[in-house]
């Protein structure tokens, strides 16, 4: 289920229309992964299937390699 309906671009005044987006202008960073982002990619790499999780205390070591540092804090809290 969409979150806006189909036409919503079309109700926008023509004012809001600024142009189209040149990929050349865009900053680099928000195309390359962080290194907490290659980080979890690697985590989730290494993890076997779910299936072979046994009990709630495999869940957790699995998890914590995975989310990031943050998360894990207010996971603790």
């Amino acid at each position: 289920m969409p979150i806006h309906p189909s036409d919503a671009l079309a109700t926008l005044p023509r004012s809001a229309y600024i142009g189209r987006i040149d990929p050349a202008t865009v900053p680099r960073a928000l195309s390359e992964p962080t290194a907490e982002e290659n980080r979890i990619a690697k985590a989730r790499a290494a993890l076997p299937h779910p299936r072979s999780i046994l009990n709630l205390l495999e869940i957790e070591v699995r998890t914590i390699t995975q989310v990031e540092k943050l998360s894990r804090l207010i996971l603790y809290l």
